[in-house]
């Protein structure tokens, strides 16, 4: 698996990326997807996003994500996240973790929110306040990880939609669950107006630009 990442990070161009970054409406900057090792599959347009544990990048990559256009029932292209057969799910950047409880952690819902939300810390200045990671999916936060929250000041941003919700409170029981004793936990409550399956990156992209500080 990581002679297979490592074959394709190393012909993912300058060009792919800002290719990727188009199709996220721009929520997303080059430095973090470099710095996460996303890397472009261009014989399958396939985009592999490894995830390490909490061990770090040295000790090798624990999943191998692919995003890819799949079809539904009607035949209607749609682009999904799917973890690598066999290999177990882990929360997105949770490496890059840092030491401490002192600073709050922020959950997103899903690889690319995590990118995005990583991006709009680092525009604003405000990366070295807040630690983040994602769950790999709405109702997938691996429970061998939720020791993380113990003493911590968490915050939930999950999506705008039925899957966010049950994920959210699937998420909190697991940690009454498990003893799991956060410092605080705060939960987004999405205005009613917004559409469904708003999330992060939408917010992100409907942010005034002379919020966006910062390079690319």
């Amino acid at each position: 698996i990581r002679e297979i990442h490592k074959y394709y990070f190393d012909r993912t161009t300058a060009a792919d990326y800002e290719k990727l970054r188009i199709r996220r409406n721009l929520a997303i900057d080059k430095w973090i997807l470099e710095e996460l090792q996303v890397a472009l599959n261009a014989a399958t347009n396939e985009w592999l996003l490894p995830a390490w544990s909490l061990d770090g990048i040295e000790k090798g990559i624990s999943n191998l994500y692919a995003y890819k256009q799949s079809y539904n029932d009607k035949m209607e292209p749609f682009y999904q996240i799917l973890s690598g057969p066999t290999l177990k799910q882990v929360p997105y950047g949770i490496h890059r973790l840092r030491a401490g409880t002192n600073r709050p952690l922020i959950v997103a819902e899903g690889h690319f929110d995590y990118l995005a939300l990583g991006s709009l810390l680092r525009r604003l200045g405000e990366d070295s306040r807040y630690d983040y990671i994602a769950s790999p999916g709405a109702s997938t936060f691996p429970k061998q990880y939720l020791s993380v929250f113990n003493g911590r000041e968490v915050i939930l941003l999950f999506d705008n939609d039925d899957a966010g919700r049950l994920g959210t409170d699937s998420l909190l029981r697991n940690m009454s669950h498990h003893s799991i004793m956060p410092q605080s936990v705060s939960v987004i409550e999405w205005p009613t107006t917004l559409p469904q399956r708003f999330d992060v990156s939408d917010a992100i992209v409907k942010l005034p630009k002379d919020l966006w500080k910062g390079s690319k």
